[in-house]
Formats: structure tokens, C-alpha cells, sequence
């Protein structure tokens, strides 16, 4: 949710902004060193914004960074997806390009195992 609230916000064209699921498969690892080999769902969210520089992208993950004048914003909401992703033994990448837009690439470990249902 708050990564698409904040690509619907930064957008040029809400109507630019997609989804899709990529399946399941085996992540190219060079994308994220962090994933183990298996299985992974991947889920894609691109823009057509502004994009960012390399040394934005590099550091949009970090706690409290953020682009927003003083006051605007908090830099937590990419570092909670992040941490989220991980805690989960997932990743999520980005790929941006100035005057492009950004991409964000979710994966997400895919199980055989069949999750028991919570009492309610």
C-alpha cells in the first residue's frame, strides 16, 4: 500500500501506474545478493515519473531518508517495505532512470507447505 500510494502520487499519469505478477521462478541474483536460490513469486509496480539518480536510488531504503521538504515526510515508508520483505525471506529491488520512471520489483519465497488457518 504505501509503495503504490507513493507511486500514484509521483506519477505523471495515475494511469501509467502497473502491476503485475511475474510467476513463480528463480530470481537473477545479481539483482538482489540477498535472496537464496528457490522459488519466488515477483510481483512488478512501474511509473512513468520523474525517475531518480543513481544516488537517490541507492539510498531510498534508508531509515528516514527521504526527498520531501522538511515537514512533508517521515523516509520510513521504503524502509518498513523493505524490512518487511526481508523479515519475510523475500527482497525488493528497484530500477530507475531519470525522465523514465522507477520500477520496483517485489520477490516473494514461494512454498510448498500449507499454512494453517488462525483460530478465530
Amino acid at each position: 500500500m504505501c509503495l503504490c500510494n507513493k507511486l500514484c502520487r509521483t506519477t505523471r499519469s495515475p494511469k501509467a501506474l502497473t502491476t503485475r505478477s511475474r510467476g513463480r521462478g528463480t530470481p537473477r541474483l545479481a539483482e538482489s545478493p540477498d535472496l537464496h536460490p528457490g522459488r519466488y513469486a515477483c510481483i512488478t509496480v512501474r511509473d512513468n515519473g520523474s525517475g531518480m539518480d543513481r544516488d537517490t536510488a541507492t539510498r531510498i531504503f534508508d531509515p528516514f531518508f527521504t526527498t520531501k521538504p522538511v515537514g512533508r515526510g517521515t523516509g520510513l515508508g521504503l524502509s518498513a517495505v523493505h524490512g518487511i520483505m526481508r523479515s519475510c525471506g523475500g527482497a525488493i529491488t528497484v530500477l530507475s532512470e531519470l525522465g523514465r520512471g522507477t520500477e520496483f520489483r517485489f520477490y516473494i519465497p514461494v512454498t510448498a507447505r500449507a499454512i494453517a488457518p488462525r483460530a478465530a
